[in-house]
């Protein structure tokens, strides 16, 4: 940024300290429009049946994933079994 404004490196991270300035409003003003700038351009590409940026938003928005999940240890597995076969777990274990 300094070298697009013709200034030191120093001149920025100051004016930046200064979060009421109007330097600082602006920065935040145009990273946000940049920001909306990208979501409005990946939802257009989602929209226009963009399957790769379908997915992708899916994950970041939705909390969507590849695959299911199983919070299951192998104790509970082997109970789970041995209830809907009618017997113990020590059944299973002994077979």
């Amino acid at each position: 940024m300094a070298y697009i404004h013709g200034c030191d490196k120093t001149t920025i991270l100051t004016r930046m300290k200064d979060e009421g300035g109007e330097f600082f409003v602006q920065y935040q003003k145009g990273y946000s429009e940049g920001n909306q700038s990208i979501k409005l351009s990946q939802l257009q590409l989602a929209k226009s049946g963009n399957a790769t940026m379908q997915i992708w938003l899916g994950k970041q928005r939705l909390g969507q994933t590849d695959a299911n999940k199983i919070d299951l240890n192998i104790t509970d597995a082997i109970k789970r079994i041995a209830e809907d076969s009618g017997l113990t777990p020590d059944d299973l274990m002994d077979e």
